[in-house]
């Protein structure tokens, strides 16, 4: 059931981006079969409260955790101007907001959800464990925290992953090279009150590891599922 409930998701997803050009189709396409982190936000309850999404890319991870709900109120930043023309286009259905803006000055209203998926690697250290401050300050009762990062203990699958994020930053003239802090670091950033955290390790479909991080604020309940 499980299985089927992910497949039309990702069906769905696709459909909203039926208009968009070939590349990024193909691309959307690829995310949704290859990359695992849908598997885990399929496996999370549903969104209760507005959903945040930084760097949001072509908007994907949300319009997967919104699953055609027309009425979850998404909110996104992304510095690619191109994804985010994409991502008001596939989503202009929903109650959408998607800038072009920086994570760092991105506004966190009170939100159910917040994601941030491949992100934190951009950012100076400090900036990172701000930013996940401001996040959990953010959660409404119930509301969780979702970050993905690399798993810099997985040998071979952690130098894939570490190699391809050079080569990107390589070309997109980030001046710099991607900044991750470890597991442990991670987590004490979340060791908040009334904030629990679980974290899971896994390879993705392609050769890279991966963890990612779930905190949830206590009280109230999100009915992702």
């Amino acid at each position: 059931a499980s299985a089927r409930r992910r497949r039309a998701r990702a069906r769905q997803v696709r459909e909203l981006y039926a208009g968009a050009p070939w590349f990024d189709r193909g691309f959307v396409r690829s995310k949704l079969r290859l990359d695992r982190v849908f598997d885990f936000l399929d496996a999370e309850d549903r969104v209760s409260g507005a959903v945040i999404d930084l760097g949001c890319g072509h908007g994907i991870a949300s319009a997967f955790v919104a699953s055609g709900d027309a009425q979850v109120r998404l909110n996104g930043c992304d510095l690619d101007s191109h994804r985010i023309t994409l991502a008001r286009q596939a989503l202009s259905r929903c109650d959408a907001n998607f800038q072009v803006e920086d994570v760092r000055r991105f506004p966190l209203p009170p939100a159910g959800l917040i994601l941030i998926l491949d992100v934190l690697q951009y950012l100076d250290a400090n900036q990172q464990l701000d930013l996940l401050a401001r996040c959990t300050q953010a959660l409404e009762p119930g509301g969780k925290l979702i970050f993905r990062v690399h798993d810099q203990e997985k040998g071979l699958f952690s130098r894939c992953s570490m190699g391809l994020d050079r080569i990107i930053f390589a070309l997109g003239g980030a001046g710099r090279r991607p900044l991750m802090l470890s597991g442990e670091e991670y987590g004490r950033a979340l060791e908040r009150p009334g904030i629990q955290v679980r974290q899971i390790r896994f390879r993705n479909r392609l050769p890279l590891a991966h963890r990612l991080f779930i905190a949830t604020r206590a009280g109230g309940g999100s009915s992702l599922a």
